[in-house]
């Protein structure tokens, strides 16, 4: 079986470094690219054209709503998971409306966030369960109109990988 080839698009260094060494041990992964902002992201996407891109919404030069956009519009098929501290439910429904597959806390554990790749790189969305929460609780978004927007948030079924860590996965 190849390896999951990932793309690493995150501002702050440690948080790439981390990343590429969890990935780099897993014997299905690997990271094949890390960029320090949105614009080096879109030139490392559609130069190595990753399987997954793990990609930031805050970063500086361009933004992770942004490239996502500009990747998705130059590589369709891309699979895009958002991995973020951003709390603004209009940028989450920004980065799904952008073409990102799946979405995750940065506070979410190692195995949450493998998994999380395993399951985009699969064609799957992945939606953590904080990332539902923040979009149902904010006054300025109507959760209705994201889930009729965006079905699979409510066709979603719960998946637990350990006793902390709980996202949600949907086909297609």
């Amino acid at each position: 079986m190849d390896k999951i080839r990932v793309l690493i698009v995150d501002d702050h260094a440690i948080v790439r470094m981390g990343m590429v060494a969890l990935l780099n041990a897993q014997p299905n992964m690997e990271a094949v690219g890390e960029a320090k902002n949105g614009e080096l992201g879109v030139k490392a996407a559609l130069k190595l054209k990753p399987d997954v891109i793990v990609m930031d919404i805050l970063m500086p030069v361009k933004n992770g709503i942004e490239a996502t956009r500009e990747i998705k519009a130059a590589l369709p098929d891309a699979k895009i998971l958002i991995l973020t501290t951003s709390t603004s439910a209009n940028d989450l429904s920004a980065a799904l409306k952008a073409g990102a597959m799946g979405m995750i806390p940065k506070t979410t554990s190692n195995a949450t966030l493998l998994s999380a790749v395993k399951s985009v790189a699969a064609g799957k969305r992945t939606v953590a369960s904080e990332i539902n929460e923040i979009i149902d609780s904010c006054p300025n978004v109507k959760a209705q109109e994201i889930i009729e927007e965006f079905p699979f948030l409510k066709s979603v079924k719960m998946k637990k990988e350990s006793s902390v860590a709980k996202y949600y996965e949907a086909d297609g």
